[in-house]
């Protein structure tokens, strides 16, 4: 529910609202969290959005899986927290995330994402709660979208697309055979 999440957010108890899980819960200077978004590529956004139900289903649940293999490699690799006096100790710990998905971009093109909200609360193996520490995230963040776009081009192969690669900047990404650049390129 949104009110648990806005409560995680501020450091609270999800369910009460009133029980501390970290030390500046409630306070202005409190990091809420990470938004990490990821997009799939035009050519799908565009197929998504002039599928039937049957494959815009199945391009959704493409897009979630890539999105939770990439959450779990980013959890294995950049799950840590502070804890002990003043932080000295780095410790493994799970993420948790709310994932959103939306299907336009600001300007209401067809553009297939989800927002993965990293709360900013984590719970260890003894059950006490602290902060994340968010210095790894930086660290992985390439590595993740690597991660994700290799895993949506392989969910997209399943469904039947056929995917061509493509340069992104720096990195390398896909598209949809068959989606024409016009359209593409339009949106």
């Amino acid at each position: 529910d949104k009110e648990h999440v806005y409560r995680l957010c501020s450091g609270f108890d999800p369910e009460t609202g009133k029980d501390k899980l970290v030390r500046n819960a409630g306070k202005e200077e409190r990091n809420p969290g990470h938004d990490l978004t990821f997009s799939c590529p035009k050519s799908l956004s565009v197929a998504w959005a002039l599928a039937d139900d049957d494959l815009r289903k199945a391009i959704e649940q493409a897009q979630f899986k890539a999105v939770t293999k990439a959450l779990e490699y980013l959890e294995d690799k950049a799950g840590y927290a502070r804890v002990g006096t003043d932080g000295q100790k780095l410790v493994k710990c799970p993420l948790l995330f709310a994932v959103f998905e939306h299907g336009t971009s600001r300007a209401l093109d067809p553009q297939l994402h989800s927002h993965a909200l990293l709360i900013n609360v984590t719970t260890h193996a003894d059950g006490r709660t602290t902060a994340v520490d968010s210095t790894y995230l930086y660290h992985f963040k390439m590595a993740t979208g690597a991660m994700y776009r290799a895993a949506l081009a392989d969910e997209c192969r399943k469904i039947g697309f056929d995917v061509e690669q493509r340069q992104l900047g720096s990195s390398i990404g896909f598209e949809i055979r068959g989606i024409p650049k016009t359209i593409i390129e339009e949106f």
